[in-house]
């Protein structure tokens, strides 16, 4: 039995565009330079990371993110990811949370609700996404 396996990207990327969905997910062609979001969104993590971790978020985040070519325009400036990281230690001090779990994924099969006759039966459908993390705040989690 072979799996067919989605997550918010696959399903966002086909429902977006149905050839991107095919050259990217069928094909695995994907661009060899990594967009201005998706590198924005990458240092944005390794700075949580550094500040749930208690390092420093801001050296980490200029370090990941500071030489990076930002077109004219681009909302993704290193200023205002500094503002925006400064505003979010603001709101939300390191002590006021408890971190339960860390970068955490999760899978789940689904049944064949609908039956799709170009699939063929003996295909297992699964749908995996991840979590940031899990915490205890104000008592709940």
């Amino acid at each position: 039995m072979s799996n067919m396996i989605l997550d918010y990207t696959t399903i966002s990327d086909f429902l977006v565009c149905r050839r991107k969905f095919y050259w990217r997910h069928v094909r695995n062609l994907v661009p060899k330079v990594k967009s201005t979001a998706l590198m924005f969104g990458g240092a944005w993590h390794k700075a949580m990371e550094a500040y749930w971790t208690e390092g420093d978020a801001i050296k980490v985040f200029t370090e990941e993110y500071g030489e990076v070519d930002v077109p004219l325009g681009d909302k993704r400036s290193l200023e205002r990811g500094l503002k925006i990281l400064a505003d979010y230690m603001k709101r939300y001090p390191v002590d006021s949370f408890e971190i339960l779990a860390s970068e955490g994924s999760h899978g789940v099969e689904f049944e064949r609700i609908i039956p799709d006759p170009q699939l063929p039966e003996e295909i297992s459908v699964w749908y995996y996404g991840k979590m940031d993390k899990v915490i205890r705040w104000n008592g709940g989690v």
